[in-house]
């Protein structure tokens, strides 16, 4: 088994939070508890993919 490690945290610096959080609400009719959901999963959180 093999486990890589990858950081995409700035694949994500990139992108303002609050505007995308704002396009999922306005464009998509994201709901409150969704977008909350969102802004939890793009703040502070490494990703990890074992293989």
């Amino acid at each position: 088994a093999a486990m890589i490690r990858l950081n995409l945290s700035a694949a994500f610096d990139k992108i303002n939070h609050q505007i995308l959080l704002e396009k999922l609400k306005m464009e998509f009719g994201i709901t409150d508890k969704a977008l909350s959901w969102f802004s939890s999963y793009l703040s502070n959180r490494p990703q990890f993919i074992k293989l």
